[in-house]
């Protein structure tokens, strides 16, 4: 039941809101954000279409009727500034969609969707009324497209400036031996340090930025330097986040957040170089844009977006939040799986988003900034909703929910009740298909009694104690079968991960027995979201992969079965380092794309035949996989994909991988189990 004092929040709430027409012109928020020159509009998830389409809206209405002069999102430099080319006229796209074609990262649908197909539309037809000098901007502020961004660099100067362009790829050569993979450069800088490329970027950027300064006076030569510049300005930035992103006493969300703010920044310079001060709209999800000061992550030393805007702007930023209690949402169950349409758990009754509910208002704004009994109730600390490109409601009040105060975090809140799932521009099979009634497990770990029809897979989920932890993990189990495969995942990955999955599905139609699971808890999942620590913490994963090795040898229908581990990027090295605390379990070990050299010292001590596959063009991996191969003292075997690069994600490459895989775990658990 809920609180007296929650009560009292509700209804105080509920005075203060101003319900939202279905298509609400949003003539309150307007008269808040006054004259303001940045107003951040943020959302929820990653994929909710009212999100996406009162932000088109309320930027709409900034743009024609307060002056606003760009939107900077929280996408890729290089793919958003193909949109900005578009909606101003000055490239070859013959629409919307072919100028969306950039945005082809997971997650394609965060961008590559109908609403914001729909906004660049009118963007476009909006400028095309103005003179050009006039015309409005689209723009990205995040910095995942390193190697895209070097592609941009060195065009722009073959073409304006050849001989710069020769030294620049020379410096930028210091990027090849890591293959195109940028996490592969993290791994290799962060903890095997290997020389990494940031003086080469740094006077790259240095460069750059004096011919920006020298283009200045022209308007279509500025803006070609502008686009140049900053994108060696992101493989700066990139350079740094992806050698930080595996260290643990450094946070790569600060660095990725203040790279957001240092483009926001220099797009303010560009635009306001006539000497009229720009106004900026800026859409990325609330975790970015409200105030971190205010939040469970600023308390762990963790800044933004919103912070840093506020800190720099004052009162001349206003930040917006959304929020939504129940409905359905295009999100993945792993990073780069397909987007799936999901449903959206009805909000907890101690959340903000269940106090909002709790008022019966469907949709409505909440003024924050001016204060009053609702904004006194909302500066206590409650449990916040926040979905990316993940969603996973069985583990949802670990791995979505954290503490704020949003009186102190937003300016404003808009609530809309009940949404849906943003719609793809490609929408997968998995999104199309109407999504099956969610089950969630009970926590229950013993099997069922009778076995399942000859051929047919039984698929249990499980809750494996791992000492003071507990393991969320999927078994899929046989009639008869040879040998039980124990995934370990890597890299921030998790037992859903697709590629695993698909190599588990191959192995039970093989008659082999699979075990998908969690190495982290949710708890440690979100830590390590943001941290990218744990995911390289070799020892703890190890010792996860023994506890579960024990748990199965001590279930009487499993304890039958011989035991192999199939390892995953830095998965395979905390597989290899169990093994040889388990020789008598563990019978076979098969690495995909991993990084056995990780297992160090206990290499030398694994007993069981060890397979090690890596992708033909994956180099540096290669390297480290011969090196580790020479130290195993047992029946190994490299074999290398031709054409594979580091996830496999070629025609036939995973196909591949599972075939190996079969009929290496046949071969060396079948007549053991």
């Amino acid at each position: 039941m809920r609180r007296a004092d929650d009560a009292k929040a509700v209804d105080t709430v509920r005075l203060a809101a101003l319900p939202l027409a279905e298509n609400d012109d949003h003539r309150a928020l307007l008269d808040l954000i006054g004259d303001a020159h940045f107003v951040l509009l943020g959302e929820a998830s990653h994929g909710t279409h009212e999100f996406y389409r009162e932000r088109a809206r309320i930027t709409q209405r900034l743009i024609g009727e307060k002056g606003f002069n760009a939107v900077a999102i929280e996408g890729d430099w290089p793919d958003a500034y193909r949109v900005n080319r578009y909606v101003r006229g000055l490239d070859d796209d013959a629409s919307a969609i072919d100028a969306l074609a950039g945005f082809r990262r997971f997650p394609t649908w965060m961008w590559r969707n109908t609403d914001v197909r729909d906004f660049v539309n009118w963007q476009r037809a909006f400028n095309d009324r103005l003179p050009a000098a006039s015309r409005t901007g689209f723009y990205g502020m995040d910095l995942y497209s390193l190697n895209g961004s070097i592609e941009a660099v060195l065009q722009y100067l073959d073409k304006a400036h050849p001989e710069a362009a020769r030294l620049a790829r020379e410096r930028y050569a210091c990027f090849d031996q890591f293959g195109e993979d940028s996490q592969v450069y993290g791994l290799m800088t962060g903890l095997r340090d290997a020389e990494g490329c940031e003086d080469e970027v740094i006077a790259t950027l240095v460069d750059l930025s004096r011919r920006a300064i020298a283009a200045r006076s022209g308007r279509s030569g500025a803006d070609d330097a502008f686009d140049a510049e900053q994108n060696a300005r992101l493989v700066k930035n990139a350079e740094a986040y992806y050698r930080s992103m595996y260290l643990s006493d450094v946070s790569s969300w600060n660095l990725r957040d203040r790279h957001m703010v240092e483009t926001l920044n220099a797009l303010e310079g560009h635009l306001g170089r006539s000497g009229t001060r720009p106004r900026i709209v800026v859409w990325a999800h609330n975790s970015h844009l409200g105030d971190a000061r205010a939040t469970e992550m600023g308390r762990r030393g963790e800044l933004n977006v919103g912070q840093l805007v506020r800190e720099q702007h004052g009162d001349d930023a206003v930040l917006i939040g959304f929020t939504t209690h129940t409905g359905s949402v295009t999100a993945a169950s792993d990073w780069g799986a397909a987007g799936e349409r999901k449903r959206v758990l009805p909000s907890r009754e101690d959340s903000v988003e269940g106090l909002m509910h709790a008022t019966g208002i469907e949709r409505f704004l909440l003024p924050l900034r001016a204060g009053g009994p609702h904004a006194r109730a909302l500066r206590e600390s409650r449990l916040e909703r926040a979905i990316g490109v993940i969603y996973r409601p069985d583990t949802e009040r670990h791995s979505h929910y954290f503490y704020a105060q949003p009186s102190d975090q937003f300016d404003a809140l808009i609530h809309m009740d009940t949404t849906r799932a943003v719609e793809p521009l490609d929408p997968e099979p998995e999104w199309r298909d109407a999504e099956a009634p969610e089950t969630y497990p009970s926590g229950g770990v013993a099997m069922n009694a009778a076995s399942p029809p000859r051929g047919a897979i039984e698929q249990r989920a499980l809750r494996i104690p791992a000492g003071p932890a507990t393991l969320d993990a999927d078994l899929g189990l046989a009639a008869g079968a040879g040998g039980l495969v124990l995934f370990a995942h890597g890299s921030g990955s998790s037992r859903f991960s697709p590629r695993n999955r698909h190599v588990a599905r191959q192995l039970q139609q093989a008659g082999l027995a699979t075990l998908l699971a969690d190495l982290l808890t949710p708890e440690e999942e979100a830590i390590d979201e943001r941290t990218r620590e744990l995911r390289f913490d070799i020892g703890l994963l190890a010792r996860r992969l023994v506890a579960a090795t024990d748990w199965l040898k001590a279930q009487a229908q499993l304890a039958d079965l011989a035991i192999g581990y199939f390892g995953a990027s830095t998965g395979a090295g905390a597989a290899l380092m169990a093994a040889a605390e388990r020789p008598a379990a563990v019978q076979a070990v098969v690495s995909r794309g991993g990084r056995p050299d990780l297992a160090g010292e206990a290499l030398a001590q694994v007993h069981a035949p060890t397979l090690l596959i890596v992708g033909g063009d994956d180099e540096p991996v290669i390297g480290l996989n011969r090196q580790a191969l020479a130290l195993l003292p047992v029946e190994k075997e490299l074999v290398i994909v031709p054409g594979a690069t580091h996830l496999f994600e070629e025609p036939g490459a995973l196909d591949a991988v599972a075939r190996l895989a079969r009929d290496w775990f046949l071969r060396h658990l079948a007549h053991k189990s």
